[in-house]
């Protein structure tokens, strides 16, 4: 009798962790996070004899999000995706990766670059997207460069600042017809700090921003 007692409590302490590891799964299953940096740097040409600011960034976003009850074989070439955070909202189609063949296919990444070149001649990358899928989640990862091609996330808002950041934004992501959600609210929190560079004879910043937070899928943007 009391081994049946003990298997039974034991079945009852395992039924009770499975479940709740399923509703916390559940729970964490949408989560967006990002970065984002902005830093201006002084250079000093002897030829010219004089110095300049440089303005350099990156941002880098990462989000899962459930696809729980998702046909995904229905994935195709015109399926959508679309990300807004901030300053930064985007739109592409899983038939801009040439490689994506629908209802094979689990992944999708495309790189862009500038129409036309820089003062230097240069048509560098200045954003990633890459996404990856299963029955259960997508996975979403984002680079961008900024702040030539595309501005950064939030980052210019302190510049010539010093202070310490807690602010606070929303997030938006939609695939496809059916997975549509809102990440409201994302804090933010960081640095921003200001120095005087004397060889430049002015203010330089420097910016470092997290942005977290949980969504709740909707029916339709929010906004």
């Amino acid at each position: 009798m009391k081994r049946r007692i003990v298997i039974s409590l034991i079945l009852l302490v395992s039924i009770i962790a499975l479940t709740s590891a399923n509703v916390y799964a559940a729970a964490a299953a949408n989560t967006f996070k990002f970065t984002d940096t902005y830093a201006q740097k002084v250079l000093c040409s002897k030829v010219l004899g004089y110095c300049d600011v440089f303005d350099g960034g990156k941002f880098t976003i990462t989000a899962k999000i459930s696809l729980a009850n998702i046909d995904i074989s229905k994935f195709n070439r015109g399926t959508g995706f679309y990300i807004s955070v901030g300053r930064f909202d985007w739109y592409c189609e899983l038939g801009e990766d040439p490689r994506f063949i629908p209802e094979r296919s689990k992944s999708f990444k495309i790189q862009v670059i500038p129409d036309e070149p820089d003062y230097y001649g240069r048509r560098n990358q200045y954003l990633q997207i890459q996404l990856k899928w299963s029955a259960k989640q997508l996975a979403v990862t984002i680079t961008g460069i900024t702040p030539d091609s595309l501005g950064p996330i939030w980052a210019d808002d302190y510049l010539y600042e010093s202070t310490t950041v807690n602010d606070v934004t929303d997030a938006y992501i939609e695939f496809g017809d059916n997975v549509k959600v809102w990440f409201n609210p994302i804090y933010i929190k960081g640095k921003a700090t200001v120095k005087y560079d004397k060889k430049y004879g002015g203010d330089i910043s420097n910016v470092k921003l997290t942005g977290t937070g949980t969504g709740t899928p909707v029916t339709e943007k929010p906004y």
